[in-house]
């Protein structure tokens, strides 16, 4: 058992290092802790113990293949939910052989001990709360798959969303820094109705694919989903292609600009409320090292373990947390269900987390976006104060405004609230439109 328990250490800490899920690997270690102190356990345990990850195990399955593959997070836990299994059905073999021999005369069957029976009291407890967030993640998988749409994917493994039908252009949109194509559902309807508009998961993040983000790497990602959505309509070499989004992700399109512009005959730059061009850095990020280092290292290893958790709160504490991303009742997200689903699905898993908390570190650290003097050459300097030029538009959040009641848009208001997407979608589709 010592020997199995060695073997597991060095297969998680292997994981660890290839940035990959550990999460069953803590429940397989529980397991052999279990069998060390309680070694005559119920029939009912050994049954649970081999029924839970043989669920987890289809609904991973179910889920990864209805999605379009097994990432390495997900490869991870299925391969440890077996291991879970396997450790189980020996112990199980090995207790029923040891059943079979007679205990030396005189020799009285051993009782439970003290510290048997606290050991077995902890494992019980422990065991119910991991039953409820494990039983919680498979269920919402279910339902995610149930009610959002399938993604495609590029030929390097990139997730995107198309909808609306093309008139001679394409707009590809990323979603902001530690956000999810979710995020831009009002902005993508309204734009929709007009032209071709994808969303997609950057690189890294949801089901997407990729390690080493990066603005020159997330401008790559872009360029695949555009390349791949325009060689599935004839004729659209003449198409104007615009590319952007919220917040950093205009840093995305700039960089796109830069490295791609003399590929495209049609090129425009649409940002929402984004980070300057150039910009090097962002203020709430410096502040957040220790915390993205810790994210990545302590929090993403094991997040799944506690998903389910996350999804009963996201289930049961909706609005309450909707209302906790607003300043005001004028500032309300208002989506939908299946946006709202498919808004959260990715911070259910360590992708997200890890790479936006290396995204992060990048911007700080390695930035490796346009600078202020590309910007400049290239005319994209817009900002709030230096509204646009012919091929970019840029749309201030406190531009945006209603009238009844008076109120103006912020900065995560622009998008998620509908009343100001709509505003912006529309502004967006006359700079589309010419």
């Amino acid at each position: 058992m010592r020997v199995q328990g060695l073997v597991l250490l060095a297969l998680a800490l292997v994981l660890l290092l290839l940035q990959c899920s550990i999460s069953w690997a803590l429940p397989c270690l529980c397991e052999l802790v279990l069998f060390r102190f309680v070694p005559q356990r119920r029939a009912w345990v050994d049954m649970a113990l081999v029924v839970l990850p043989c669920i987890l195990f289809l609904a991973y399955l179910l889920f990864a293949s209805v999605q379009g593959g097994i990432n390495g997070d997900v490869a991870a836990d299925m391969f440890f939910m077996v291991v879970a299994v396997a450790l189980v059905i020996g112990q199980r073999c090995a207790t029923q052989k040891e059943e079979v021999l007679e205990l030396p005369q005189g020799q009285e069957v051993p009782r439970k001990t003290s510290n048997s029976q606290c050991c077995c009291a902890c494992c019980s407890c422990c065991g119910v709360l991991l039953c409820i967030s494990l039983l919680a993640q498979a269920v919402g998988m279910m339902v995610y798959l149930a009610n959002t749409p399938r993604p495609s994917y590029t030929a390097t493994s990139i997730a995107y969303w198309c909808e609306g039908e093309p008139n001679n252009s394409l707009v590809v949109l990323e979603p902001g820094y530690l956000a999810s194509p979710g995020s831009l559902f009002h902005v993508q309807k309204v734009l929709s109705q007009s032209t071709r508009v994808c969303t997609y998961d950057p690189v890294g993040t949801g089901f997407s694919g990729g390690h080493n983000p990066s603005f020159q790497t997330d401008a790559l990602a872009m360029k695949d989903v555009v390349d791949a959505e325009l060689a599935q309509h004839a004729g659209s070499d003449s198409w104007l292609v615009v590319v952007g989004g919220h917040s950093r992700r205009h840093l995305t399109g700039c960089r796109f600009w830069m490295d791609y512009v003399n590929l495209y005959g049609r090129l425009s730059l649409l940002a929402l409320d984004g980070s300057w061009c150039g910009q090097t850095g962002c203020g709430y990020c410096e502040n957040f090292g220790g915390i993205f280092a810790a994210v990545r290292i302590v929090a993403a290893p094991v997040l799944t373990l506690l998903s389910g958790y996350l999804r009963l709160v996201m289930a049961f504490l909706q609005d309450p947390l909707m209302q906790a991303m607003a300043s005001g009742p004028d500032q309300m997200p208002d989506y939908p269900q299946k946006a709202v689903l498919q808004l959260s699905e990715p911070y259910f898993w360590p992708k997200l987390w890890r790479s936006q908390s290396l995204r992060g570190d990048a911007w700080l650290n390695a930035y490796d976006g346009p600078s202020w003097s590309q910007c400049s050459e290239l005319q994209l300097t817009a900002t709030s104060m230096s509204s646009s030029s012919p091929h970019h538009l840029y749309i201030d959040a406190e531009s945006i405004c209603t009238t009844n009641p008076w109120a103006c848009a912020e900065h995560m208001s622009l998008i998620s609230s509908s009343w100001f997407a709509d505003l912006a979608g529309a502004r967006a589709a006359s700079f589309v439109a010419g």
